[in-house]
Formats: structure tokens, C-alpha cells, sequence
């Protein structure tokens, strides 16, 4: 078993109970350590990760600041991915993930070159201590359903990973483990017919002194809301090919067919509150 500092774990009671109660999580879900469940209409399937070491440690991507740098939120998920990584040794890569967020400007170099999220996190690793050699970076994601796709397609099935940490924050942990779960599932379902096949720890960075009472509630109505437009996605998203289809012609970050929509649209309407999370 793996030893962990407890207070990078506990979710805020009155965070977790109320989205394990509006999203229909069940309360005996940990987010400490949980195994990979996968809802269903006739039972509920799940299989706790072993005592054995992670193969990688996956950090989201929690957005940058106008100059390049981590949000105190950032911050944490990649010192907790971090102390996750040094805990199982050299072996284990850390990955981090993501490109940015549709919600704000891309970060440009001096150069001219878009700063992604996940080359921002790395080198922010690197410049504690971290060797580059230990890590790893996915590009493509522009939201946590890409992150999740992505980091199981692009690395985790042609390395053969099986046992994975997944670090993101308190108020994001919810949605994350949703995504992660029902993605990684089709994935061990179309190569292995197993849904059950990859074996997810979820590790959540604490979001205590981050934002201000109204910021944290914001997000989490947003999270809130986005979680449930989620599980009425996977109703229909069944398999890996269907999730590939409505990744590529569906979503708006990702289809080729709404790519006008994303570059002509007017700004979503995000407020101030929430736009102060990303």
C-alpha cells in the first residue's frame, strides 16, 4: 500500500457529498484511493487497484496564468504528482497532460510559439529537480474528456500501462474520475474485453486557501453541471469507436465539422467566478 500524506486526499465534506449526491456517485467511493467502476442499468462493476507499483502518474492540466506560470491549483496537482512518482521509483513516468483550455488566449512565447499546458508543467518540474527523462507530455487535449482519451491512446495502451494514478484537484476530482473511468473502461472492454482491465487510483490536490468562497462555488456548480451533461453522454457512448466518433465529429475542441463554430463563435458566457479557476 502505497504511504501518502492524508491531506493531499479529503475531499471538502460538503463538496463531495453534494456531487456523490446530485450526479448519483455512490458514497462508499474514496477518492483517495477507488477502484475502477463502471455504471451500468443491471450492476455496478468494480475492481480495487492492487498493492502493486503505478506504472505512470497522470497530472491534468489545470490551465496557466497570462505570463506562462502555474495557478496555486497547478501547482499542487504537479508537487502531488511528484511525490506520487518519487514513491515508486525511477520506473515510473509522469504524464502530463493536456494543451490548454478553449475558455481563455493561449500563452505565447517570446518566440511566437504557443505555450502548451502540459510543457509548462514539465519544465515547471523540472526546474524543482525533477528529470526530464521521468516525464512525459500529452499535447492534444483541450479539455478533461481529451485528456482522458488521449493519455489512453496515445500512451497508455501502446506502453502497456495497466496501473495508473490520475492527480488532478479537489473540485475537479468528481467529473475527472467520471470521464476517466468510463473511457479507460472501453478501452480494456475493446482490447481486452474486460471493462475492468485498467486499475485507477485518483488522487485529489486540495483546494484549501485557493480560491474565494464565491470562486469555489461557482466552479463547482459548473462542475456540477458538466458532470451530468457527461453521464447523459455515456449513454450512447459504448464503445471506443463511438467515443473516437464523438470526439472527432461531435466535440467542439476536437471535430473538423465545428471547427468554424469554435473559431466564429462569440465567447461562451463564462463568469468572472468561474473564468478565475481556469
Amino acid at each position: 500500500m502505497l504511504k501518502t500524506r492524508s491531506r493531499h486526499f479529503a475531499l471538502a465534506p460538503s463538496t463531495a457529498a453534494t456531487l456523490r449526491k446530485r450526479a448519483g456517485i455512490r458514497p462508499s467511493f474514496h477518492y483517495s484511493r477507488v477502484a475502477v467502476c463502471q455504471e451500468s442499468s443491471q450492476a455496478q462493476e468494480c475492481r480495487q487497484a492492487p498493492a502493486e507499483r503505478y506504472q505512470a502518474v497522470l497530472v491534468l492540466g489545470g490551465g496557466l496564468q497570462e505570463d506562462g506560470s502555474l495557478p496555486e491549483w497547478g501547482v499542487r496537482r504537479v508537487q502531488l504528482g511528484r511525490e506520487l512518482q518519487l514513491q515508486q521509483g525511477s520506473a515510473c513516468p509522469l504524464l502530463c497532460l493536456g494543451a490548454g483550455t478553449p475558455h481563455k488566449p493561449a500563452v505565447i512565447t517570446r518566440k511566437g510559439h504557443i505555450l502548451h499546458e502540459a510543457s509548462a508543467y514539465s519544465e515547471h518540474l523540472v526546474a524543482q529537480g525533477a528529470p526530464r527523462h521521468g516525464m512525459l507530455k500529452e499535447m492534444a487535449s483541450y479539455d478533461t474528456i481529451g485528456n482522458a482519451f488521449f493519455a489512453l491512446t496515445i500512451h497508455a495502451i501502446p506502453l502497456q500501462w495497466r496501473r495508473l494514478a490520475v492527480v488532478t484537484s479537489n473540485f475537479h476530482m468528481p467529473r475527472t474520475q467520471g470521464i476517466f473511468n468510463h473511457i479507460f473502461a472501453l478501452g480494456g472492454e475493446a482490447l481486452h474485453q474486460d471493462r475492468g482491465w485498467f486499475l485507477l487510483d485518483y488522487h485529489a490536490a486540495p483546494d484549501a486557501g485557493i480560491f474565494s468562497d464565491d470562486v469555489l462555488e461557482a466552479r463547482t456548480a459548473r462542475e456540477h453541471e458538466s458532470l451530468l451533461a457527461w453521464q447523459e453522454n455515456c449513454r450512447r457512448l459504448k464503445s471506443l469507436e463511438a467515443m473516437h466518433a464523438f470526439l472527432h465529429h461531435e466535440h467542439l475542441c476536437y471535430a473538423v465539422e465545428r471547427q468554424h463554430e469554435f473559431l466564429d463563435q462569440q465567447d461562451e458566457v463564462i463568469s468572472q467566478e468561474v473564468l478565475k479557476s481556469y
